[in-house]
């Protein structure tokens, strides 16, 4: 029962949270913000059972460490998602409804902000799970 919660409860719950955020807000779905959806979501299954995570590590850490280690990158990725979703959408969708036919001015801060932090996670989960870095 405990492999269905994590493999379908989780995924579901962050789903609905986000759904529920959007409709709070009134926001559009973006692809960066979900993808900040799938790093919690991954982060939280890693850190629920690390224990067959660990042989994607080149190091001597263990699976409290690793626990840890994806802990706080899955608390990073929450609150980014969470940002997204609440401000940075809001910006992009004014942007592009504030001059609907030119596209005088594009929203490039926003853009580049959500894009760069979502850049940063990957670039970090790689690093950690090729060995590139020890924990």
């Amino acid at each position: 029962m405990a492999v269905w919660v994590g493999a379908l409860g989780f995924p579901a719950l962050v789903f609905i949270v986000g759904a529920l955020l959007r409709l709070y807000r009134r926001a559009p779905q973006k692809c960066a913000t979900d993808v900040f959806g799938l790093f919690v979501v991954f982060d939280a299954i890693v850190a629920g059972d690390p224990d067959p995570f660990l042989r994607f590590i080149n190091s001597d850490a263990g699976p409290h460490d690793l626990f840890w280690a994806v802990f706080l990158l899955g608390f990073i990725a929450t609150v980014v998602w969470v940002f997204c979703i609440l401000d940075l959408e809001q910006k992009v969708v004014r942007a592009h409804t504030s001059y609907p036919i030119s596209r005088r001015q594009f929203p490039f801060r926003p853009w580049i902000t959500v894009w760069s932090v979502c850049t940063a996670l990957i670039v970090t989960h790689f690093v950690l799970f090729t060995g590139r870095v020890a924990i």
